[in-house]
């Protein structure tokens, strides 16, 4: 070996090298956006379903003292009718409290749910442009060692398709 370092002769490698390079850069922007995407969407996701436990569990709640007040209602003896129905107001005052609370965390949770699959549909089309992007850099690659300008069109071509859905993605 002489010590000597491959490089692009002449100007048509030199063009596909520039092209390789910056879809290159391209692909590596993509990717990361790609995995911010996809965490956001694992985050957004643990947190509907904190949430949708949080509503499970005043469900229950609610239920709990609902069903206390009933049997306090039926069981109480009359010298114990006023007594019960003072606790019975209590009871029906905490699940009406409960039932609102509900109303709020289920709107928090199918927020949630909704940013989920939003950022799920982002990391979904940053799959696609890197599909695209990386295409072009195979087929950039084929034009260099093939000679064959076709090659290059497409490898164009793929990394221009790949950006515009980078760039759709990142507008939507």
């Amino acid at each position: 070996m002489s010590g000597h370092t491959p490089h692009a002769e002449n100007p048509f490698e030199k063009r596909v090298a520039f092209t390789i390079a910056v879809t290159a850069m391209i692909v590596a922007i993509t990717s990361m956006l790609g995995k911010g995407f996809s965490t956001e969407a694992i985050v957004k996701t643990t947190e509907a379903a904190n949430k949708w436990a949080y509503y499970q569990a005043k469900s229950v709640k609610k239920n709990i003292v609902e069903n206390t007040g009933r049997v306090l209602e039926i069981s109480s003896a009359e010298k114990e009718k006023e007594n019960a129905k003072n606790h019975l107001t209590k009871l029906e005052e905490q699940s009406k409290r409960y039932e609102e609370e509900m109303v709020e965390i289920k709107n928090e949770a199918e927020k949630l749910d909704k940013e989920a699959l939003n950022y799920l549909h982002h990391s979904t089309k940053a799959e696609y442009a890197m599909l695209f992007l990386e295409m072009g850099i195979v087929l950039s690659s084929l034009a260099i060692l093939s000679k064959i300008k076709i090659f290059w069109f497409g490898g164009i071509g793929s990394t221009i398709i790949g950006t515009i859905i980078l760039i759709i993605t990142l507008m939507g």
